[in-house]
């Protein structure tokens, strides 16, 4: 199974909840993000790069924690789009 992480990095709770799925998912890469559209971006990048990644017969994972979208309707825009690639590429999303 191939798991990717992305949570805070800023504050405990975003590093707990990462070290929670990597309880879980000891496999997972995972990446650390602040805020703001260049962070969201960088985590289009990782989810288009990993759901596009060559096509294989495990599961794919993505799990999101401790990222919350503000009302920043460019940024909810972005999100959809990459999660939609994934999600159509086979990735279940969390």
């Amino acid at each position: 199974m191939e798991v990717l992480i992305f949570s805070h990095e800023s504050d405990m709770d975003g590093l707990f909840s990462a070290a929670i799925g990597l309880l879980r998912y000891p496999q997972a890469r995972t990446v650390f993000l602040g805020y703001g559209k260049e962070s969201f971006e960088t985590m289009g990048h990782f989810a288009n790069t990993f759901s596009a990644s060559s096509p294989s017969s495990e599961k794919r994972i993505i799990i999101i924690c401790d990222l919350g979208l503000n009302e920043d309707q460019s940024l909810i825009d972005l999100c959809k789009d990459f999660f939609s690639k994934a999600k159509n590429a086979g990735c279940d999303i969390f």
